[in-house]
């Protein structure tokens, strides 16, 4: 019997939906095998790719020194967060787990204090805070209490608080600490009326797991073998011819030394003669700024120099920091020494020295002032029988304190941490800052208020009504 056109189309349909349907089903196992290879592709990617940082403050982030660091560990490093799932600080757990992220020698393990109340005491003797962690590589291990990771601080100039999230620096601190075979070793020359270390730079130190202490030449027959660098920070007077000896035998054998200096009023010859070999000297008279671009406003004996580039600077140069050098005094380079040295803190043309500062009745340029571009700061590198000596020379009294550091948000600091870095050879040395946890609030300048006044209350309303009448005529013409 003949099939008629209707049923020859049914079953011409009937085949396309099979058809079509296998085409769906082999098109949703695609798509499905698709999907589990981005999560199985997704899930070995760092967490940094794959978790964003919605704090709006880069809490967990870490910056690239420290990924640095972090991928030329040689050793396995365990970080213990020691925290109950349900009071576990999320920031701090993040942050952890982007370190174990980047290298495999990262082994990150959370330790809750109530299933396992003992696990701590097998590394410090101290009372551990919950959300605290323990860093151990071999035997060496460092306790980082939850108190240092989040720090506040009293401005008791506005007698308000501030809170700053310092995880990235404890944490990079603990592992090259335990990783590290050694410890670099700094002395601070006395003897001579210099300045203590202040507190905030002793404590930066610390954080990259340097030691100081003082030391004092007078019946020395040399500077410790173990010396890093010599630090000599502020003399009031000038070198002895012993001290001098010293010193340059210890230059000769691959000694640092980290010079700063600034206006005292008196001849430093001996001082000088040290200098002379890294090829520099410094100036006796106090130097002025005479651009108000390059100093804090009304008082052009607080210089703000403009950096030059080099490998302790670039740091600073990238994210656009300043350096305060208050009471400073002008670096020269002097001929006569195989010694190369780097500008990196500079004037502008308007600076000028003024001349028998002691008895100067104004600190406004007068004729006798000699004008120019002065160097504030010089990095020199001296090469003696093969071996490298470095020397960082600042001309300022204050520039290692802790009120001119935070008037440039720890940009001396920098610079200071950075020198001893690259004097030592160690990575771990560049600074890390704290962030702020303080909510950042809109200033609006006076000038626009007026404009986003009128917008907002005004325009954008009457917009809005003129769209409405708009639509409204329109349908009603329909």
């Amino acid at each position: 019997m003949k099939k008629g056109f209707f049923e020859k189309l049914k079953e011409l349909t009937g085949a396309k939906k099979v058809r079509m349907g296998g085409y769906s089903a082999a098109a949703c196992v695609l798509a499905a095998a698709i999907g589990v290879a981005v999560v199985i592709a997704a899930d070995s990617l760092p967490t940094k790719y794959t978790r964003i940082d919605m704090s709006g403050k880069n809490l967990y982030n870490i910056s690239t020194e420290t990924e640095n660091i972090v991928k030329g560990l040689d050793k396995q490093v365990d970080i213990y967060f020691i925290a109950q799932s349900a009071n576990k600080d999320e920031i701090i757990d993040q942050m952890l787990q982007r370190y174990a992220s980047i290298s495999g020698n990262i082994n990150y393990t959370v330790q809750d204090p109530a299933k396992n109340p003992n696990f701590a005491s097998q590394y410090t003797d101290e009372a551990v805070e919950e959300n605290s962690v323990i860093v151990v590589c071999g035997e060496k291990s460092r306790y980082v209490a939850y108190s240092d990771i989040y720090k506040t601080e009293t401005d008791y100039s506005t007698y308000s608080q501030t809170t700053e999230f310092d995880g990235e620096n404890c944490i990079t601190s603990a592992i090259s600490y335990v990783s590290s075979d050694d410890n670099d070793r700094l002395y601070l020359l006395s003897g001579h009326g210099e300045a203590e270390l202040d507190t905030t730079f002793a404590d930066m130190l610390a954080d990259r797991n340097a030691e100081h202490e003082e030391l004092t030449l007078v019946n020395a027959e040399s500077v410790p073998d173990d010396a890093d660098c010599v630090i000599i920070n502020e003399p009031q007077s000038d070198l002895s011819e012993k001290d001098v000896e010293l010193l340059e035998n210890y230059r000769a054998k691959g000694g640092n030394i980290i010079v700063v200096t600034g206006y005292t009023g008196q001849d430093m010859t001996n001082l000088n003669k040290l200098l002379s070999g890294y090829g520099c000297s410094v100036e006796k008279d106090l130097l002025l700024e005479g651009s108000m671009s390059n100093c804090i406003q009304g008082m052009n004996y607080y210089i703000v120099p403009n950096i030059e580039q080099h490998e302790i600077t670039e740091p600073l140069i990238n994210e656009n920091y300043f350096i305060l050098t208050p009471m400073s005094i002008a670096v020269n380079e002097t001929e006569g020494s195989s010694a190369s040295v780097t500008p990196i803190l500079q004037t502008s043309s308007e600076a000028y020295i003024k001349t028998n500062s002691e008895s100067a009745q104004t600190l406004e340029k007068t004729d006798a002032d000699p004008q120019g571009t002065y160097n504030i700061g010089v990095v020199s590198t001296l090469t003696t029988d093969g071996k490298e000596s470095k020397l960082l020379l600042v001309g300022s009294s204050g520039f290692l304190t802790q009120e001119m550091n935070a008037a440039v948000s720890g940009g001396n600091g920098d610079l200071f941490l950075n020198a001893v870095s690259w004097m030592t050879g160690r990575e771990e040395g560049i600074a890390i800052h704290a962030k702020s946890l303080s909510n950042e609030r809109l200033s609006v300048p006076e000038s626009s208020a007026g404009v986003i006044s009128f917008i907002t209350i005004f325009l954008i309303p009457a917009v809005v009504i003129a769209i409405g009448v708009y639509v409204l005529v329109k349908r009603r013409k329909r």
